[in-house]
């Protein structure tokens, strides 16, 4: 984006790529050839997609910086993927990923709101299939034997799989914290 009032359009965020760029150019001696192109509009969902087409096939892209909207970002990664083309985003708080489909191989999401928001993702799981669904039939077993008999093995697996993730994210998140700090 180039003339909007969030604080990661182009005239907030060149910069500071700017300053990325000369001091990877001086410290770890590479230097790379940047095409800018920042798109008109407050987080629209076309643009990301058809300047990443356009930029790879007449310019011939190696890799992309961007979009800077959350809007953008899953159909830009679906192309980027298809085109085998490395994609960094600063933003993708409100990208929410299945596993079975929206793996988006080739992005990577620097956000430190994502990794908060799935940390508040499997704490809910872990919350609910753990409390709600073992205590609950625990006490209630013999009014719901059928479904506590029949369903609860599939709870179990989801409570184990999340709760394994969440001990990740958990140690994830202290890392960044001391690292803050």
């Amino acid at each position: 984006m180039e003339a909007s009032l969030k604080p990661f359009d182009i005239r907030r965020v060149g910069p500071a790529i700017d300053i990325a760029l000369e001091n990877a150019a001086r410290t770890l001696n590479m230097t790379f050839e940047v095409i800018k192109r920042p798109y008109p509009g407050i987080c629209p969902y076309e643009p990301p997609v058809g300047l990443l087409s356009m930029l790879y096939h007449q310019e011939g892209i190696d890799a992309v910086l961007g979009p800077a909207c959350s809007q953008g970002i899953p159909a830009a990664a679906r192309l980027a993927q298809f085109l085998k083309v490395p994609m960094v985003t600063g933003l993708g708080n409100l990208v929410m990923r299945k596993t079975d489909v929206d793996m988006f191989k080739t992005l990577t999401i620097l956000s430190i709101i994502n990794i908060i928001l799935l940390l508040l993702y499997y704490y809910y799981y872990y919350y609910y299939y753990y409390y709600y669904y073992y205590y609950y039939y625990y006490y209630y077993f013999f009014y719901y034997y059928y479904y506590y008999y029949y369903y609860n093995y599939y709870y179990y697996y989801y409570y184990y799989y999340f709760y394994y993730y969440y001990y990740y994210y958990f140690l994830l998140l202290l890392l960044v914290l001391l690292l803050l700090l």
